[in-house]
């Protein structure tokens, strides 16, 4: 699937046009909040942009972005791809960069889903080769987790718990995590319900 960008207006330009035409323009941008709907979970950014400090009726716009990240545009970044979109939805219901459309190239682009693709493998963990060219095979991963593992919406749950006590991501998390389950554990991919569901009682 292809997109034409060509008439969409970036954040940063929309920005400069608003500034433009108010030059004592005033943006404040609230504290990221968790939304959950229908086991999904999502980051919300308001946004509000004053005119000027006798600004009365400021512009305020919302923006929820899914948590964790669906996309290499928005894994890891989901609290900076919301304020950005919140900024532009404000901006845009101003008036500025919407003569075609109100998204912009960045919020198109972050909307494109990207399939994982790893190398089929045994079960002791050999590569699977094509019987035809002899190279490994390698299988589209779905998003969704498989029957018995943790749902997307614990996973993001437990990195938002870990980033709030204060642990890095990778191996600290993963030792942690290690420490409630009395095992190791590797990948937060390989958590199954009930263990994901121990983390986040422990944690919380």
């Amino acid at each position: 699937m292809s997109f034409n960008l060509d008439n969409y207006v970036d954040v940063p330009t929309r920005l400069r046009m608003a500034l433009d035409k108010y030059p004592d323009l005033r943006v404040q941008e609230s504290q990221p909040t968790f939304r959950e709907v229908n086991d999904k979970l999502y980051i919300e950014i308001r946004c509000t942009v004053w005119r000027d400090k006798d600004d009365q009726l400021p512009c305020i716009a919302y923006c929820w972005e899914p948590f964790p990240g669906r996309t290499p545009y928005t894994k890891d970044s989901e609290q900076m791809n919301a304020s950005t979109s919140a900024l532009g939805r404000a901006l845009g219901m101003m008036g500025f960069g919407i003569d075609h459309k109100m998204a912009s190239k960045q919020e198109v682009m972050a909307r494109q889903e990207q399939p994982r693709v790893e190398i089929a493998r045994y079960d002791d963990g050999e590569p699977i080769p094509d019987p035809f060219t002899g190279e490994p095979q390698t299988n589209v991963v779905p998003m969704k987790a498989g029957p018995g593992k943790a749902s997307e919406k614990q996973i993001g749950m437990i990195r938002v718990l870990a980033k709030t006590r204060g642990f890095t991501p990778g191996s600290q998390t993963m030792r942690e995590i290690g420490t409630v389950l009395n095992r190791e554990v590797v990948k937060l991919d390989e958590l199954s319900k009930q263990e994901a569901s121990a983390v986040i009682t422990a944690w919380k």
